[in-house]
């Protein structure tokens, strides 16, 4: 067995893997250093592997004392991040955001936030960045690790030792392709769960069962190799690489390659990690990486847009004097045993942290974030964030099969004869409830097909892992709408979706070439897959006589408008708008290009421009009732009602002059 002893090295790995977070947290230009959790993970299983094996051998090991060591290093500042976390958002986050956090610092403390984050959002996701506890999720797959594995590693005797390491071989081999191919078949589950990330782990537990290289060359270049590894990793991913799958792979082997090679302790590379500022960073890793995002978390959530480099580093600044505090006065007097130093004390600790912030949690959540402490100046705005009362009504998630499957707006009375059929996604049912009310003024009787997520254009998906999973209903959904409308001879169409998802290379199309993409006023020679779907669509509801409205979408915002909105009368500022029309008209661009190049005929195209934005070409947010969004992109019900009323009267107005 492999003799266990402390490894400057490794605490100096520690200190690099935490500053490449640190850094792609704060958005300073490592546009991978998320990586360095993979780095973390391959120390954590090296070095609970040694620990565990090492006392075995010595017969000093006892679980009870493992797991006391465990709840004095993880619990006590873990549970002054939660305590600091309601405090905070008590004071800077709306109710409904105030009991999301509850949710997840109930979820950590219990040792499950990377199932709830796998549940809530994405680690990738833009609406990640304004999380306070997201980055906890790694440390709940440590913990829950650390609750099985040791019991693996009691339950074999010293003297089975080799089939000891073939198991743990076995199980690093099945992890590792789970991860694989839940990868590219359910990626969010992938990244954030146990099963699929603890081949990192073992594969640090393996490191302690291979024979050091007995060559000081082989070991220099070992080690160099090794964080060459991880600082290219650190430099070309990004949010975009396929994460984790094999991709993962590349920065814990450089870890791995660096534990290994230190082991003789006289490489180039111990020398530059063994170094005092790493080392410091290292042995300040756990409460940095606890505090460095919750500043940055908070900042954005209010301001919601890029951050400055000044902003950044003063954002990480606070974190760091934050982590600096924890360590000297939270993390140092429990871990070293001089507070809690019994056994039976240390767990009563640990239940009772964990009661307390279930409790706190359960209360929070049980107020509902506790609105009345929200200035009454903000309650409007902070109203329009709840879905729209009825737009989920209005969904047809299934493949609907006959026309009673579809939701009826309008005159309902009439159950023959249908005017006019809504088609579109989530955009599309925001909007249902004022087609439903204007259309019953004028006595006209629709449906409505709407699909969250979906592209409702024949032969198309969005272009992305989940949608691609379940291409087969998406395509059958819209094949299944279009058909409904030949067989009840719907001559009225609204296409309405968020159009701008669908540009460049966001969606595929399998149909066959439409006609008009040979005409000389085609938008390319080589059409969009959007392009051509939208023409094929467009085409094939002509070929059935049908008049065609297509809504363009409305602004994309680049802050939260509630937030903004919000903000601004708390402060007693002028009620801000959003982006001009120029950023929209380039943002929009293509899209703009291909439905003017279609609006003749029976096309008709519907410009945002008329009724979302004012005389000096702003975007307009909200008014004193309310928020006209509910995010950056969704109508709420108040911006329905008040921005698209005019619109969707006049098209009805017309579908009502045609229909006589």
């Amino acid at each position: 067995m492999t003799e266990f002893k402390y490894r400057p090295d490794v605490d100096g790995l520690r200190g690099v893997a935490i500053l490449l977070v640190v850094l792609y947290h704060a958005n300073l230009g490592v546009n991978g250093g998320f990586i360095g959790v993979d780095v973390f993970f391959v120390i954590s299983g090296f070095l609970i592997t040694g620990l565990i094996l090492n006392q075995r051998q010595n017969q000093t090991f006892r679980l009870s004392r493992f797991y006391t060591r465990r709840i004095r290093r993880i619990v006590p500042a873990a549970f002054a991040l939660a305590l600091a976390s309601f405090l905070l958002g008590l004071i800077f986050l709306l109710p409904d955001d105030f009991v999301g956090l509850a949710k997840s610092v109930i979820s950590y403390q219990m040792m499950a936030g990377n199932i709830f984050f796998w549940r809530d959002v994405g680690y990738f996701a833009p609406a990640s960045e304004t999380k306070p506890l997201l980055h906890t999720w790694s440390l709940s797959v440590e913990e829950q690790f650390y609750l099985a594995y040791p019991l693996l590693l009691y339950a074999f005797p010293l003297r089975y030792l080799r089939q000891l390491k073939l198991t743990v071989l076995v199980l690093f081999i099945a992890s590792l392709a789970l991860c694989w191919w839940g990868t590219h078949r359910y990626p969010s589950a992938t990244f954030f769960l146990t099963p699929t990330r603890s081949w990192e782990l073992l594969l640090g537990a393996l490191l302690f069962f291979v024979p050091h290289f007995k060559s000081e060359t082989l070991n220099n270049i070992t080690s160099v190799s090794g964080i060459l590894l991880i600082l290219t990793c650190a430099v070309l991913f990004s949010n975009k690489t396929i994460f984790p799958g094999l991709m993962a792979l590349l920065p814990c082997l450089g870890a791995a390659l660096i534990i290994h090679s230190g082991k003789m302790q006289n490489t180039h590379a111990v020398k530059i990690l063994s170094s005092k500022p790493l080392l410091n960073l290292g042995l300040l890793s756990y409460s940095l990486y606890l505090w460095h995002w919750p500043p940055i978390a908070f900042y954005t959530y209010w301001f919601g847009r890029p951050k400055s480099f000044t902003e950044s580093t003063s954002l990480l600044f606070i974190g760091w004097i934050i982590s600096l505090l924890s360590y000297r006065f939270v993390e140092r007097p429990f871990r070293d045993g001089q507070t809690l130093s019994k056994t039976g004390a240390t767990f009563c600790f640990f239940v009772c942290s964990i009661a307390a912030s279930a409790l706190i949690g359960f209360c929070v959540i049980a107020n509902i974030g506790f609105p009345n402490r929200i200035p009454s100046r903000m309650l409007p705005f902070i109203a329009s964030s709840t879905t729209n009362s009825d737009s989920r009504d209005y969904q047809t998630p299934f493949v609907p099969k006959q026309i009673t499957d579809l939701p009826r707006i309008g005159n309902s009375s009439q159950t023959e004869v249908i005017d006019f059929i809504v088609i579109g996604d989530s955009h599309a049912s925001g909007l249902a409830a004022e087609f439903d009310r204007i259309a019953k003024t004028k006595n006209l009787s629709g449906v409505i097909a709407c699909k969250f997520g979906v592209v409702p254009l024949q032969s198309s998906w969005k272009n992305n892992q989940i949608s691609i999973l379940h291409k087969e209903d998406n395509v059958n959904w819209s094949e299944s709408v279009i058909a409904l409308v030949n067989e009840h001879h719907i001559k009225n169409v609204i296409l309405i979706a968020r159009w701008q998802a669908f540009q460049g290379d966001s969606i595929r199309y399998s149909g066959p070439l439409p006609a008009k993409s040979s005409q000389p006023n085609s938008l390319d020679s080589h059409l969009t897959p959007f392009q051509s779907a939208f023409t094929a669509t467009i085409e094939r509801l002509e070929k059935l006589g049908c008049s065609v409205w297509v809504f363009e979408q409305v602004p994309q915002q680049t802050v939260s408008p509630i937030k903004a909105l919000a903000f601004a009368s708390l402060t007693y500022q002028e009620l801000p708008t959003g982006i001009d029309i120029e950023s929209h008209k380039l943002a929009t661009r293509e899209l703009d290009q291909i439905f003017s190049l279609l609006s003749n005929g029976s096309l008709r195209y519907v410009r945002c421009e008329h009724f979302c934005f004012n005389r000096g070409g702003m975007s307009i947010l909200g008014n004193a009732n309310g928020s006209f969004y509910k995010d950056d992109n969704h109508v709420s019900e108040l911006g329905a009602k008040t921005l698209f009323e005019e619109p969707i009267s006049s098209v009805l107005t017309e579908i009502s002059v045609q229909s006589k």
